[in-house]
Protein backbone atom coordinates (compact mmCIF):
# COMPACT_ATOMS: atom_id res chain seq x y z
CA UNK A 1 0.00 0.00 0.00
CA UNK A 2 0.72 3.55 -0.76
CA UNK A 3 1.68 5.77 2.04
CA UNK A 4 -1.12 8.42 2.62
CA UNK A 5 -3.45 9.15 4.77
CA UNK A 6 -5.76 5.97 5.25
CA UNK A 7 -9.91 6.30 4.69
CA UNK A 8 -12.09 4.28 6.74
CA UNK A 9 -14.35 2.17 5.13
CA UNK A 10 -17.16 -0.67 6.94
CA UNK A 11 -17.90 -2.71 3.69
CA UNK A 12 -15.83 -3.03 0.35
CA UNK A 13 -15.21 -6.22 -0.02
CA UNK A 14 -13.77 -6.13 -4.02
CA UNK A 15 -10.94 -3.97 -3.45
CA UNK A 16 -7.37 -4.62 -1.78
CA UNK A 17 -8.10 -3.36 1.53
CA UNK A 18 -5.81 -3.24 4.63
CA UNK A 19 -6.45 -4.07 8.43
CA UNK A 20 -5.23 -2.43 10.85
CA UNK A 21 -6.72 -3.05 14.98
CA UNK A 22 -9.51 -4.65 13.61
CA UNK A 23 -10.61 -1.51 11.27
CA UNK A 24 -11.03 -1.62 7.51
CA UNK A 25 -8.02 0.91 5.70
CA UNK A 26 -8.53 1.82 1.99
CA UNK A 27 -5.88 3.99 0.27
CA UNK A 28 -6.84 7.58 -0.62
CA UNK A 29 -6.55 6.76 -4.62
CA UNK A 30 -8.86 3.73 -4.22
CA UNK A 31 -11.49 6.81 -2.65
CA UNK A 32 -10.76 8.99 -5.50
CA UNK A 33 -11.77 6.00 -8.11
CA UNK A 34 -14.81 5.18 -6.39
CA UNK A 35 -15.85 8.77 -6.70
CA UNK A 36 -15.37 9.31 -9.85
CA UNK A 37 -17.10 6.35 -10.26
CA UNK A 38 -20.45 7.41 -8.16
CA UNK A 39 -19.80 10.74 -10.37
CA UNK A 40 -19.98 9.00 -13.65
CA UNK A 41 -16.68 7.92 -14.72
CA UNK A 42 -17.96 7.58 -18.29
CA UNK A 43 -19.76 11.18 -18.80
CA UNK A 44 -23.27 10.12 -19.01
CA UNK A 45 -24.13 13.70 -17.91
CA UNK A 46 -26.72 14.23 -20.84
CA UNK A 47 -27.86 10.37 -21.61
CA UNK A 48 -30.99 10.66 -19.90
CA UNK A 49 -32.11 14.22 -21.77
CA UNK A 50 -31.22 12.59 -25.23
CA UNK A 51 -33.22 9.42 -24.37
CA UNK A 52 -36.23 11.75 -23.23
CA UNK A 53 -36.01 13.54 -26.62
CA UNK A 54 -35.80 10.92 -28.63
CA UNK A 55 -39.12 9.41 -26.60
CA UNK A 56 -41.04 12.36 -26.46
CA UNK A 57 -42.37 12.59 -29.71
CA UNK A 58 -44.03 8.76 -29.86
CA UNK A 59 -45.38 9.54 -26.29
CA UNK A 60 -47.16 12.29 -27.93
CA UNK A 61 -48.03 10.91 -30.58
CA UNK A 62 -49.23 8.02 -28.62
CA UNK A 63 -51.41 10.33 -26.21
CA UNK A 64 -52.93 11.96 -28.85
CA UNK A 65 -54.22 9.08 -30.61
CA UNK A 66 -55.59 7.64 -27.65
CA UNK A 67 -57.14 11.24 -26.89
CA UNK A 68 -58.59 11.07 -30.81
CA UNK A 69 -59.95 7.78 -30.92
CA UNK A 70 -62.34 8.44 -27.60
CA UNK A 71 -63.16 11.74 -29.09
CA UNK A 72 -64.34 9.67 -32.32
CA UNK A 73 -65.93 6.83 -30.19
CA UNK A 74 -67.61 9.89 -28.30
CA UNK A 75 -69.09 11.34 -31.82
CA UNK A 76 -69.99 7.50 -33.10
CA UNK A 77 -71.74 6.56 -30.05
CA UNK A 78 -73.34 10.23 -30.00
CA UNK A 79 -74.84 10.03 -34.30
CA UNK A 80 -75.79 6.42 -33.36
CA UNK A 81 -78.28 7.46 -30.63
CA UNK A 82 -79.52 10.72 -32.95
CA UNK A 83 -80.26 8.18 -35.28
CA UNK A 84 -81.82 5.71 -33.30
CA UNK A 85 -83.88 8.29 -32.02
CA UNK A 86 -84.97 9.96 -35.06
CA UNK A 87 -86.30 6.03 -36.34
CA UNK A 88 -87.94 6.44 -33.00
CA UNK A 89 -89.86 9.63 -34.14
CA UNK A 90 -90.37 8.70 -37.37
CA UNK A 91 -92.53 5.21 -36.69
CA UNK A 92 -95.25 7.23 -35.89
CA UNK A 93 -98.33 6.68 -38.35
CA UNK A 94 -98.89 9.79 -40.36
CA UNK A 95 -102.23 11.66 -40.06
CA UNK A 96 -104.39 14.56 -41.81
CA UNK A 97 -102.56 17.06 -39.08
CA UNK A 98 -99.12 16.03 -39.98
CA UNK A 99 -98.19 14.10 -43.09
CA UNK A 100 -95.08 12.16 -44.04
CA UNK A 101 -92.98 15.47 -44.93
CA UNK A 102 -94.44 16.85 -41.40
CA UNK A 103 -93.26 13.29 -39.72
CA UNK A 104 -89.91 13.71 -41.80
CA UNK A 105 -88.90 17.17 -40.33
CA UNK A 106 -89.48 16.17 -37.01
CA UNK A 107 -87.59 12.83 -37.35
CA UNK A 108 -84.79 15.26 -39.05
CA UNK A 109 -85.23 17.86 -35.07
CA UNK A 110 -85.32 15.09 -32.89
CA UNK A 111 -82.21 13.54 -34.74
CA UNK A 112 -80.07 16.49 -34.35
CA UNK A 113 -81.22 17.72 -30.85
CA UNK A 114 -78.76 14.63 -29.84
CA UNK A 115 -76.08 16.34 -31.10
CA UNK A 116 -75.31 18.87 -28.93
CA UNK A 117 -71.36 18.84 -28.92
CA UNK A 118 -70.84 18.61 -32.74
CA UNK A 119 -70.13 20.50 -35.72
CA UNK A 120 -73.48 21.04 -37.01
CA UNK A 121 -71.82 21.99 -40.18
CA UNK A 122 -70.79 18.72 -40.14
CA UNK A 123 -73.34 16.96 -39.75
CA UNK A 124 -76.32 15.35 -42.21
CA UNK A 125 -79.51 13.79 -41.54
CA UNK A 126 -81.18 11.80 -44.03
CA UNK A 127 -84.62 9.71 -43.80
CA UNK A 128 -85.62 6.91 -46.04
CA UNK A 129 -88.65 5.37 -46.46
CA UNK A 130 -88.58 3.31 -49.55
CA UNK A 131 -88.90 0.24 -48.19
CA UNK A 132 -92.30 -0.78 -47.56
CA UNK A 133 -93.10 -0.65 -43.79
CA UNK A 134 -90.14 1.36 -42.56
CA UNK A 135 -88.09 3.83 -42.02
CA UNK A 136 -84.53 4.40 -42.40
CA UNK A 137 -82.70 7.19 -40.95
CA UNK A 138 -79.34 7.80 -42.24
CA UNK A 139 -76.36 10.28 -39.77
CA UNK A 140 -73.25 11.25 -41.06
CA UNK A 141 -70.59 13.44 -39.82
CA UNK A 142 -66.95 14.25 -40.56
CA UNK A 143 -65.39 13.90 -37.37
CA UNK A 144 -62.15 16.58 -36.97
CA UNK A 145 -59.63 14.54 -36.06
CA UNK A 146 -56.43 15.97 -33.63
CA UNK A 147 -53.65 13.80 -34.49
CA UNK A 148 -54.63 14.36 -38.22
CA UNK A 149 -53.77 17.64 -37.85
CA UNK A 150 -50.38 16.93 -35.36
CA UNK A 151 -48.98 14.44 -38.06
CA UNK A 152 -49.59 16.13 -40.75
CA UNK A 153 -47.89 19.21 -39.28
CA UNK A 154 -44.68 16.55 -38.25
CA UNK A 155 -44.40 15.23 -41.50
CA UNK A 156 -45.02 17.89 -44.19
CA UNK A 157 -48.03 15.42 -45.62
CA UNK A 158 -51.03 16.31 -47.76
CA UNK A 159 -52.11 12.56 -47.59
CA UNK A 160 -53.11 12.57 -43.82
CA UNK A 161 -56.80 13.60 -43.66
CA UNK A 162 -58.23 16.61 -41.33
CA UNK A 163 -61.36 14.34 -40.47
CA UNK A 164 -62.73 11.10 -40.76
CA UNK A 165 -66.52 10.32 -41.72
CA UNK A 166 -68.62 8.97 -39.26
CA UNK A 167 -72.25 7.00 -40.80
CA UNK A 168 -75.09 4.99 -38.62
CA UNK A 169 -77.89 4.01 -40.35
CA UNK A 170 -81.09 3.22 -38.00
CA UNK A 171 -83.83 1.35 -39.44
CA UNK A 172 -87.22 0.63 -37.68
CA UNK A 173 -90.87 -0.40 -39.03
CA UNK A 174 -93.74 1.69 -39.11
CA UNK A 175 -96.43 1.48 -36.60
Amino acid sequence: MIACRPYYVASLFSLPLAEKAGVLMISKQWVGWLNSMKAGFWHEAGQDLIEYALILPLLLALILSIIDFSLLIFDYNTIANAAREGARTGIIPSTAACNTACIDAKVVTSARRLTTGLKSGSLTVAVDRSVANTIRVTVTYNAPTIAGGALRAFTNSTTIPDSLLLRTVATMRLE
